[in-house]
């Protein structure tokens, strides 16, 4: 006879906050010799701290979003850091993010970090290597069923009350543990599976420059980023446009085709007075807006990622409006190349940074061969006069200045079309990388619930 269910009642003025069961496996469904064990039994946390010496440096280490591991920070000097005290790092030990563990903030420490610390925000713990490896522990952390879990178990309702997973929660998760044969049989998958996914990236990548290498050469322009600057007591008064030291560090660096008529960036596109126009979308609080960051372009491909309509109270400051004709180019950090047109990514009309310059093509230019170029090495460089080290920012009057070829329309469709050929290569080679990314994560979390066998090494 079946048992009847059973439910636990509890007050609600019992509870001190709402979260789900950290228990979201049974031992029921769990694969002969698997255990279910409180992650608490398996690891222990490292306790140890260091004092602050104000007149040491140290390596300062973080976690970073999506399981993707630890980076150094900063090197900074303890009279620099406002904590009292830090944590050394240990090799092979786990470590996450109390901040960010809802947005998969976990990593194993590597070795190159056996030098570095981390603050008090980055609980760093011992696995007991007779029970459970590192590595594994790190994949069912990244399991979607545990992020989930650690987000509601997280204290706050939202990113902006910064929710905090404490060590109490994390130690008190229930993990399903396989015997240590097949926790390095799952690892081995997992490891194998994102070599696959690198080489894959790699092809995007590599067909990435293909596109800019042949665009360039198509023009007749041979640019190359590493080349010297001349050095030089004075130069000739004619070629400065403005005076900086920026600036004369391209003087001698050709940017002119052989092949085709060369004009002004101002000789394509129409006046930006016409262009430009700034909206408040936080005075329309409620309306949806399809908005633009310089988050949402991918750098030099203008590709739009991790795009969806937000409302105008979400936006916190005045914008730049844009239609079907715009194009718009990244006046920050001109190096990362972000130029977009948006109409040709299923955008046709919203608002965007005020970091964007929406510019619009005169006719005797394609739009789509002038947002390539404004992609381009060649404005790369030009924009290496950009004002400020630290955040360099092109100001729009020197955009207008800069150069670029200017083939007759026929041969710049053609240009398009030979682009359009590699960039469908892409297309198939990026969806390789994330039908990969995310079979392999499917079948991770397959292997570590028990639903998928695998065999273990003897």
């Amino acid at each position: 006879m079946k048992s009847p269910a059973r439910a636990i009642i509890v007050r609600w003025r019992d509870l001190d906050k709402w979260i789900v069961p950290k228990h979201i496996f049974s031992t029921s469904n769990l694969p002969s010799g698997w255990s279910l064990v409180k992650v608490g039994e398996v690891v222990c946390q490292v306790k140890q701290r260091v004092k602050v010496d104000h007149v040491r440096e140290y390596r300062m280490v973080g976690v970073k979003w999506y399981g993707e591991g630890t980076f150094h920070r900063e090197t900074v000097k303890g009279d620099s850091l406002s904590a009292t005290y830090i944590t050394p790092l240990v090799p092979n030990s786990f470590i996450y993010n109390r901040l960010f563990a809802w947005k998969g903030s976990f990593a194993v420490v590597p070795e190159e970090h056996a030098d570095c610390f981390v603050s008090n925000e980055f609980p760093q713990f011992i696995v007991n290597n007779d029970r459970i490896l590192p590595r594994y522990l790190y994949l069912f952390f990244m399991c979607d069923a545990t992020i989930k879990a650690v987000n509601k178990t997280s204290i706050g309702s939202s990113a902006v009350s910064r929710n905090r997973f404490k060590e109490e929660n994390f130690l008190d998760f229930e993990i399903p543990l396989p015997p240590l044969t097949i926790q390095q049989a799952i690892i081995d998958r997992w490891q194998n599976a994102q070599e696959e996914i690198r080489t894959a990236i790699k092809k995007v990548q590599f067909l990435n420059e293909q596109i800019d290498r042949d665009f360039l050469f198509d023009l007749g322009l041979k640019i190359n980023s590493n080349i010297s600057n001349k050095k030089a007591f004075s130069v000739w008064w004619i070629q400065l446009s403005r005076w900086d030291v920026m600036f004369a560090q391209n003087i001698g660096r050709d940017f002119h085709s052989a092949k085709y008529e060369n004009v002004r960036i101002s000789d394509v596109i129409k006046h930006l007075k016409d262009t430009v126009r700034r909206t408040n979308p936080y005075a329309t609080p409620k309306e949806k807006i399809n908005y633009i960051g310089l988050a949402n372009v991918e750098a030099l491909t203008g590709r739009l990622v991790n795009f969806s309509p937000v409302i105008g109270e979400e936006i916190e400051s005045s914008c730049v409006v844009f239609d079907e004709e715009h194009i718009l180019y990244g006046k920050l950090r001109p190096y990362l190349r972000k130029a977009i047109t948006p109409n040709e990514v299923g955008v046709s009309t919203g608002v965007a940074s005020s970091e964007f310059l929406p510019i619009k093509p005169r006719e005797n230019i394609l739009r789509g061969y002038l947002a390539q170029y404004l992609r381009s090495l060649a404005i790369e460089i030009q924009a290496r006069q950009a004002i400020g080290a630290r955040m360099p920012r092109i100001s729009p009057e020197a955009l207008l200045g800069f150069s670029i070829p200017l083939p007759s329309l026929e041969i710049q469709n053609q240009i398009l079309k030979k682009i359009g050929k590699i960039k469908a290569d892409i297309d198939k080679a990026r969806e390789a990388a994330e039908r990969k990314s995310l079979d392999i994560k499917t079948e991770i979390e397959a292997l570590i619930l028990g639903a998928k066998k695998i065999e273990g090494k003897k």
